[in-house]
């Protein structure tokens, strides 16, 4: 499955987090009745990034509707919002997530195609 967040980043944390918890339930529920352990992110989203939405919301991806079963990728092309974002990915790796963050798609789908445990 390929995910793609584009347009403008919302400026408050409660506004982002709001979006993630309308979109991931739903998302991981299509991707448990299809039988897809594997999401590819683009996000392309533009504007300000903050660094303790990013900690928060990787901390916590298992509220957000997220699945240990599924590996996610994360391709963000924009070196600043990927430095940012990479803090939040490496907290969730750390944590048991099957997650990683890349600035091109080949590199990440190399990685989503590596043989699931």
């Amino acid at each position: 499955m390929t995910v793609v967040f584009s347009g403008d980043r919302r400026i408050h944390d409660f506004e982002k987090i709001e979006e993630q918890w309308e979109f991931w339930p739903a998302a991981t529920l299509r991707c448990r009745s299809l039988g897809i352990r594997r999401v590819l992110v683009l996000n392309e989203l533009a504007g300000e990034i903050s660094s303790t939405y990013v900690r928060d919301f990787h901390t916590n991806l298992d509220k957000f509707g997220f699945d240990r079963e599924i590996r996610y990728a994360m391709v963000v092309r924009e070196p600043h919002a990927r430095g940012i974002l990479s803090l939040g990915i490496a907290l969730a790796s750390r944590a048991g997530w099957d997650i990683a963050i890349f600035s091109d798609e080949s590199a990440a789908g190399s990685w989503l195609a590596r043989p699931l445990p």
